[in-house]
């Protein structure tokens, strides 16, 4: 409603994209920030915002814009300093961002120890991105000997675990993560598929199935997809097949870029003998990118292919 009275209010639209963040909405937040900076080019929040919507993208270059805008705008923002910091370690420009972080330290010297946490984070994110796992879990770890409850650098070296295939570490650090919240979507997600592939099926699918009911009302296919494909796969494993086959064409039909869930299709039509579904499958696999197979099951494909 005010929006329609009043169209050229700026931070309107940036309230309303916080709306729709919550919703997971990201079109309709980027949507609204650009129209909030289309009325006030001056508006410092919703570059703030927008910088870190283009973050979570993984669109490191805009991100940075809107940091160098948010700088021109309010210099002595440690916040916009840390948060370039962080588009340019993705960027791979540690020693930049490394110094964006010490301004951010300067300025606000009283939050030394959450910058210094907060860097950790980002380069192990940096180093699970290229499939450093083994740097990655180094950073998390050093995060957590400063904060042994800091449910990100868990979930980040959990996931470093699980795609290393490290399981029985990525199965504890995600049992910490929901240890520290009991309504992680991601973490029991993470830990029933973790189960799943160390053949623990009936656990696998305790947790797969509470994954799905606490995305439900968070309206995000994405996480549930993901659910449904390790649900899938402690199905098969299970050898309930016609039920594992359902869940996955639910999973690919939200995510069908997903190679994980293409793989693990295979995977039961390897066990149901059916080689040329299956080979079929390991292409697509490999193909696929939204999210791309981890280096070791990319191997693997590539070897049921020969």
């Amino acid at each position: 409603a005010v929006i329609e009275r009043t169209p050229e209010l700026a931070p309107a639209y940036d309230f309303r994209a916080r709306l729709w963040s919550h919703k997971a909405a990201w079109d309709k937040v980027r949507s609204d920030l650009d129209e909030a900076l289309r009325h006030d080019a001056d508006y410092a929040p919703a570059y703030f915002n927008r910088g870190h919507l283009s973050l979570r993208e993984g669109k490191y270059d805009e991100a940075k814009a809107d940091f160098d805008e948010l700088l021109r705008l309010c210099p002595p923002l440690p916040a916009a300093y840390s948060s370039r910091g962080d588009a340019l370690m993705h960027k791979g420009d540690l020693e930049r961002a490394e110094q964006d972080y010490r301004e951010a330290i300067e300025l606000d010297p009283g939050s030394a120890e959450a910058y210094a946490v907060h860097r950790l984070l980002v380069e192990a994110s940096y180093h699970r991105e290229r499939s450093q796992f083994r740097e990655a879990i180094k950073c998390a770890g050093e995060a957590l000997e400063r904060d042994e409850e800091c449910a990100p650098a868990l979930e980040v070296r959990a996931g470093a675990y699980w795609y290393s295939e490290q399981l029985v570490e990525a199965v504890e650090d995600y049992t910490r993560l929901i240890e520290l919240d009991g309504e992680s979507v991601g973490a029991y997600n993470g830990r029933g598929q973790a189960l799943a592939e160390m053949g623990e099926f009936q656990q696998a699918l305790e947790d797969l199935d509470k994954a799905l009911e606490l995305a439900r009302p968070l309206e995000d296919p994405t996480m549930s997809a993901y659910a449904l494909n390790g649900r899938a796969l402690a199905l098969a494993g299970l050898e309930r097949f016609e039920e594992a086959e359902r869940d996955f064409a639910r999973s690919l039909r939200s995510c069908p870029d997903n190679g994980w869930a293409h793989y693990n299709r295979g995977l039961m039509l390897q066990r149901q003998g059916r080689l040329d579904a299956a080979l079929d499958a390991f292409r697509r696999a490999l193909r696929a990118r939204r999210p791309a197979l981890s280096p070791r099951k990319n191997k693997k494909a590539r070897a049921f292919g020969r």
